[in-house]
């Protein structure tokens, strides 16, 4: 379980370098989109993407679901435009760590952001329960 734990943070570390912003605003204020994912390359590819449409906004890339959680608990909620979580990750899956994201807009009366989730697998269920909480697509 401790290997595990530090493979978590060492990918929480090297995630924390992906981190951009591009000085052209897309909008009149400050916005970011949240891209959830245990994968560092995928991180990596996500946020090149974002790059290359030229999306002016700040990437912030977590490796994990817990992560995504605090990141929007400690952080101004309206800033984020989107939400791209991964399933399968450490820690709590994309589904759990939405649950939890959509409590803390609720909470805060906020409005949630347009969620999706990114995955290699999506199975029937994951929709409909992806569906249920707000996703609006699955990439």
């Amino acid at each position: 379980m401790e290997e595990h734990e530090d493979d978590v943070r060492r990918k929480q570390s090297d995630v924390k370098q992906l981190r951009s912003r591009t000085p052209v605003p897309l909008f009149n204020e400050h916005r970011k989109i949240l891209v959830a994912d245990d994968k560092y390359l995928n991180l990596l590819q996500t946020k090149e993407i974002l790059e290359e449409l030229r999306v002016y906004v700040e990437v912030v890339c977590v490796a994990d679901g817990q992560s995504a959680i605090d990141e929007i608990a400690n952080s101004d909620m309206k800033t984020f435009v989107l939400i791209l979580l991964d399933q399968y990750m450490p820690l709590k899956t994309g589904l759990q760590a939405l649950k939890e994201i959509k409590n803390l807009y609720r909470d805060a009366n906020v409005i949630m952001p347009k969620t999706a989730f990114i995955s290699g697998y999506i199975d029937r269920d994951l929709r409909r329960k992806g569906k249920k909480l707000g996703v609006k697509d699955f990439l």
